[in-house]
């Protein structure tokens, strides 16, 4: 893949639930790039660095108790003898838009391409209406790839850059609050779920 946008985590309701995904998941591999992490039973000595973000892109108004939660959740860390400093959303808006079209390529490339991709056990016939539709919107944007890439890129760069300052990035999980069922239908119209996305 051009750009390595693997995330080695899972979204979790507590630190005890990560460190227990991690102390399980180091059992069957082992990243050598990376210090085995272990069991963690106590509190680390280490004071962390923490970026505080409550304006991210596409943040919706509807949300602000969401935002109150991020900075008890701040505060918390604080009196926990961590330095938390609020920043500003610290990247280009348009890497959202970026990914997009790049989750689009991906889509085509499944489309089109997966048998030879992922073996004989892709059937066209099961895909959902949302991928293919996704696959569509990628072949009218298929002459923007080099700029995304190129972007993503750049982004990853400073991605990477930013965690030299930083320890943790605390900020909101979602734009907003958990849809009902059906919100995010893959049944939907493409711009209707374009939108919600």
């Amino acid at each position: 893949m051009p750009i390595n946008i693997v995330c080695h985590g899972i979204l979790s309701r507590t630190v005890r639930d990560t460190a227990a995904f991690y102390t399980a998941a180091e059992k069957y591999f082992l990243n050598p790039e990376l210090t085995e992490i272990g069991l963690v039973k106590h509190p680390g000595k280490q004071r962390l660095r923490i970026a505080l973000i409550t304006n991210a892109p596409y943040f919706s108004p509807d949300n602000y108790s969401s935002v109150t939660h991020v900075i008890q959740a701040g505060k918390v860390c604080e009196g926990l003898g961590h330095k938390v400093e609020e920043i500003p959303f610290p990247f280009q808006t348009q890497v959202m838009d970026d990914f997009f079209i790049y989750w689009a390529a991906l889509a085509f490339s499944f489309h089109h391409f997966g048998k030879k991709i992922a073996g004989n056990t892709i059937d066209k016939k099961k895909f959902e209406k949302f991928t293919l539709e996704l696959s569509h919107y990628y072949r009218k944007n298929i002459l923007k790839t080099p700029f995304v890439i190129r972007r993503l890129r750049k982004f990853t760069q400073q991605y990477e850059e930013f965690f030299d300052r930083y320890d943790i990035f605390l900020s909101l999980t979602a734009s907003n609050f958990a849809p009902k069922l059906g919100y995010l239908s893959t049944e939907l119209d493409f711009d209707i779920a374009f939108q919600r996305h």
